[in-house]
């Protein structure tokens, strides 16, 4: 992707990048919250809960 924005002049942030080093200083716990975890019951889409690692919430 970034060689593409270079290629067409557009700007290129790599939020991946910067995920990655907010989830390193916010440690385990903390980074939690910025992800998909819930607890049974918490929301409908979910009644059993859900511990996802991969997707932002």
């Amino acid at each position: 992707m970034e060689a593409l924005a270079v290629q067409e002049k557009v700007p290129f942030i790599d939020l991946c990048g910067r995920s990655a080093v907010a989830f390193k200083e916010l440690g385990d716990a903390k980074s939690r919250e910025w992800l998909t975890w819930l607890r049974p019951g918490e929301h409908p889409n979910f009644p059993e809960g859900i511990e996802d690692n991969t997707h932002l919430n």
